[in-house]
């Protein structure tokens, strides 16, 4: 167990790990359990829940789903000439 900010981490053994970037975790009485989540996606890699949702609302356009958005990493700290 690791704790940091409040909150607690779990490192898996090799073993154990999962091959899901989205896990559930509940309780069952005293344990926990973590249980892997497939998320459908697209062949842009976007979840599909994701347009069903936005095709719910008719005046929200999703427009033309071309080349995935490329990026930096948003979460780098910021350099200021």
């Amino acid at each position: 167990m690791a704790s940091a900010a409040g909150a607690e981490a779990i490192r898996l053994p090799k073993e154990m790990r999962l091959a899901t970037d989205e896990v559930r975790i509940g309780r069952d009485g005293a344990r926990l359990v973590i249980e892997p989540v497939e998320v459908e996606r697209d062949s842009m890699g976007w979840p599909l829940a994701w347009w069903e949702l936005a095709g719910a609302a008719p005046e929200f356009d999703v427009g033309e789903r071309g080349a995935p958005h490329e990026r930096g990493n948003v979460l780098a700290t910021k350099r200021h000439p």
